[in-house]
């Protein structure tokens, strides 16, 4: 974090706290976290930290990182609740790799079912952190993790009044990281079937950010009549995948049930 940027005075006066937070979850809880997926896949602990998410000092291009973000929601007058339908933040996957999310005590963040298609509510765990998967490992794992398709909703009438604060941090992957399980070599994966699709470009990471980034807020992508996005093919891949765990669900299925965007990148 760079002290001459144009921070509010209050970050300023804690940057090196701020920093060191998000240096730990980083350099620690990610480790930790990378170590799990390591013993899911089968793999050699250490190695999707040290291939997708190492640090080396001095080679920013070469390296995993993440950005910082704190989200403060105000209360919501009744009028613009009507605007929003009661929703905040309309649902989505993060580009990235792990997202790293403070729990707090207001009801607002759901979490999409892959299998019902229910939105639920997740709970409060004091101290503690919510932890979502995003596109860059649903992909590394050829779709083995699924990304999390989530929103932030209206509290319960009994919290409407109070204002919500969480930190978060989004882990990103290495820029020149490949996002196919062909470099991971999972025995696993590979007894279950879970290989790079035909139809996957091979891309890498800083494609896949870049141009799912500029999509988000399109109002060509995200003026529907229904809670989802319009879909967009990207590289060979869906922007948004709310049904891949529908049986025989593929590309193929979408392109006859959805209206699909084909964006030149």
């Amino acid at each position: 974090m760079k002290k001459e940027n144009n921070y509010p005075d209050i970050v300023k006066e804690y940057l090196t706290e701020i920093a060191e937070y998000y240096r730990f979850l980083h350099q620690d809880t990610l480790r930790k976290i990378c170590n799990l997926s390591d013993i899911v896949l089968e793999l050699p602990e250490g190695f999707i930290y040290d291939k997708f998410y190492s640090v080396t000092e001095g080679e920013l291009e070469n390296s995993g990182g993440g950005a910082g973000r704190f989200m403060l929601y105000d209360a919501m007058d009744s009028e613009d609740q009507k605007k929003v339908d009661g929703t905040w933040l309309r649902g989505h996957s993060d580009s990235g790799g792990f997202t790293f999310i403070t729990s707090q005590p207001i009801l607002s963040l759901q979490i999409r079912d892959y299998y019902t298609g229910k939105w639920n509510f997740v709970g409060h765990t004091p101290n503690g952190l919510i932890v979502n998967i995003g596109d860059a490992m649903e992909f590394i794992t050829g779709g083995f993790f699924k990304s999390s398709i989530h929103r932030v909703v209206n509290p319960p009438d009994d919290q409407a009044g109070f204002r919500r604060l969480v930190l978060i941090y989004f882990c990103k992957p290495k820029g020149d990281a490949i996002l196919d399980p062909t470099a991971l070599n999972s025995s696993k994966l590979q007894r279950l079937g879970y290989v790079k699709p035909k139809e996957w470009e091979i891309i890498d990471f800083k494609a896949w950010n870049n141009e799912k980034s500029r999509l988000f807020g399109k109002s060509k992508v995200n003026d529907t009549q229904s809670e989802e996005p319009k879909l967009v093919l990207l590289y060979g891949r869906l922007h948004e995948r709310w049904h891949q765990a529908e049986s025989n669900f593929s590309l193929e299925e979408a392109e006859k049930r959805f209206e699909i965007l084909k964006i030149d990148v």
